[in-house]
């Protein structure tokens, strides 16, 4: 279950500067592999040598593995850092001074005992220099080949900062790079604004995100890309516990794709009539990019008891306690943080609260306040969850549950060196968590788990017009799977981050039920909703709809084109008419003319 055991036939390459058709060498690839093991060994041996990460980031760099190499190559320059800052009296820097030492030691013995303790010292400081130069040029080169232009200036000028320790070459082939990431960052600016067009926010978001492909890992086992009987068996006592009319089975989305056995689907269990209640969802992992002491921070409703009814102007915001499901309030018994309700209090310090009692997130929503994806804001949450649990996070059942990337088509993803990288290690480790020493959370494993958050995330659902929004996924509605023409809506509920669904038409018992990933689609054409989808699926929707509809669209082309033919045809028979006309005259000209001769 790690980047020990996968081999050359499993290689899918998530760099978008890779080109396909480059046949890669077996041989190479295979040492390349090799090499990810006998380093990952290291990684566990001594977490806290930054050595060991730079060699493994160098060699998932060389693998097309920009994204993971980043956080090793991250890592790496933390430690790095670490071992120069004789002052530090973190635990983890203390570690990377003594496995950093013990590392060069068992390289070297005789060295070290002919040495004084100030060469020794020095010795230890070249070499780190070293190591720091190394792995600041190769992120430059992963932001390269990720497009990330925004991160590479702002790297740039960290290691800029860190000039005066830096040897003379180094620091010219810094400011050389610098150099080059002006120029390609007015080219970046250049290209976005084009793309994007006159949404200055959008502009903004582009700027600072490159792309990667989203690939399903070579080492992933069998298990973290299925689901297991028992697991669908627990998500089913699930459904009868919130529904009571649906369950999950083997999806017929299967007959119409080349998606794997694993497919599941949502079918109803019995009749139900136009605007029957099918299932209501509340969801544990949800984010939102507004929090103050009236906002509960489980499930984001409106905290009642703190708003007068008859100074209450917000349709949104309850006016009455009594006629909301969500009172009254409740309160932590350690830290104070208020909830809307027990229920939400109970769920919070049994999923996620009790590694967050007590600790300022606040960092993590101001970053929040401005992405619309939430992506801090869910990620602590899922992580939280994770870390509250003691299992390994693709092990967690809510995770577990999440339909895996797949490698059909050439999806891609937004990607940033804060938000992938920088935000998720200041998460672990104000969680608790040695980012370094436990590989639960190692950066391919972060990394599947935002895809999974991604591809099954609701979408961000404005709750009300001051701009309130909830990202969520949740953890029965993602199970339905998209058509263009559902037989089922939804809704938020009380203005939270729980939703509603009902059904838009009659439904009878063994139909599969489908709902629409991209809201209401009735006025939408075929292009537009496919555009639209890709995101999830990679390539084009096949949904009854869009398939219908692009056969009554190539029907329509292939009639406007024999109309065209036939009129072409009529044309040519016209000319040819004219043109046999034409000689007719000119020898009843030439007759006429030689009758005067």
């Amino acid at each position: 279950m790690d980047l020990r055991d996968w081999g050359v036939a499993d290689w899918n390459p998530t760099s978008r500067a890779w080109k396909k058709s480059e046949e890669p060498n077996h041989e190479i690839l295979s040492k390349l592999i090799s090499s990810i093991a006998s380093t990952t060994e290291a990684i566990i041996t001594l977490p806290h040598d930054p050595l060991g990460w730079l060699a493994r980031g160098q060699t998932l760099k060389k693998l097309e593995y920009p994204d993971l190499a980043s956080g090793d190559l991250y890592k790496s320059i933390l430690l790095a850092e670490a071992v120069l800052d004789a002052n530090t009296t973190d635990a983890v820097r203390r570690m990377s001074r003594l496995e950093f030492g013990l590392f060069l030691w068992d390289c070297d013995i005789a060295k070290w005992e002919a040495q004084t303790w100030e060469e020794t010292q020095q010795y230890i400081s070249d070499k780190t220099t070293g190591i720091l130069v190394e792995a600041y040029i190769l992120l430059f080169q992963c932001f390269h080949d990720i497009g990330a232009t925004w991160d590479k200036v702002s790297i740039c000028e960290q290691a800029l900062h860190n000039i005066p320790r830096f040897p003379r070459g180094a620091k010219n082939s810094i400011i050389k790079i610098m150099g080059e990431v002006d120029e390609a960052l007015r080219d970046h600016l250049t290209t976005t604004v084009r793309r994007v067009g006159g949404d200055s926010f959008r502009q903004i978001q582009a700027l600072h995100q490159g792309l990667v492909y989203v690939k399903s890992w070579p080492w992933l086992t069998k298990a973290q890309l299925t689901r297991s009987e028992r697991l669908i068996g627990d998500i089913n006592d699930e459904f009868k516990e919130h529904s009571g009319v649906i369950k999950v089975a083997g999806s017929n989305v299967r007959e119409i794709s080349d998606e794997g056995p694993n497919v599941l689907g949502i079918y109803a269990t019995k009749d139900i009539k136009v605007g029957g209640r099918v299932l209501t969802d509340h969801t544990i992992l949800a984010a939102c990019n507004r929090h103050s002491k009236d906002i509960c921070p489980h499930c984001f409703h409106y905290i009642t008891n703190h708003y007068d009814s008859g100074n209450n102007s917000d349709n949104s915001k309850p006016s009455d306690s009594s006629n909301s499901p969500h009172s009254p309030s409740q309160s932590c018994d350690k830290c104070g943080t208020q909830y809307c309700s027990s229920r939400c209090k109970e769920v919070a310090r049994d999923g996620y609260h009790k590694v967050l009692c007590g600790k300022d997130f606040s960092w993590v929503h101001d970053r929040d306040y401005i992405d619309e994806d939430l992506q801090a804001g869910l990620l602590l949450r899922t992580l939280a969850v994770c870390v509250q649990s003691g299992k390994h996070p693709l092990s967690h059942p809510l995770i577990a549950r999440l339909t895996a990337s797949d490698d059909r088509g050439d999806r891609s993803e937004r990607w940033s060196f804060p938000g992938d990288i920088i935000v998720p290690m200041q998460i672990l480790t104000q969680l608790g968590i040695d980012a370094f020493a436990d590989q639960r959370y190692d950066t391919w494993v972060i990394r599947t788990i935002w895809s999974r958050l991604m591809i099954n995330k609701a979408g961000a659902e404005s709750t009300e017009g001051g701009g309130r929004s909830i990202v969520s996924v949740k953890p029965l509605m993602s199970f339905f799977n998209h058509s263009c023409e559902p037989p089922l809506e939804y809704h938020g509920l009380d203005g939270s981050s729980a939703i509603e669904i009902r059904a838009s038409r009659d439904i009878k018992a063994g139909e599969e039920l489908y709902l629409t990933y991209i809201g209401p689609c009735e006025d939408r054409p075929l292009w537009v909703r496919r555009h639209q989808l890709m995101p999830w699926f990679g390539g084009d929707c096949q949904c009854t709809r869009c398939v219908r509809e692009e056969k009554e669209e190539r029907e329509e082309e292939e009639r406007m084109e024999r109309e065209g033919e036939e009129q072409e045809r009529k044309k040519m028979e016209r000319k040819a008419r004219g043109e046999e006309e034409e000689e007719e005259e000119e020898e009843d000209l030439e007759e006429y003319l030689g009758s005067f001769v």
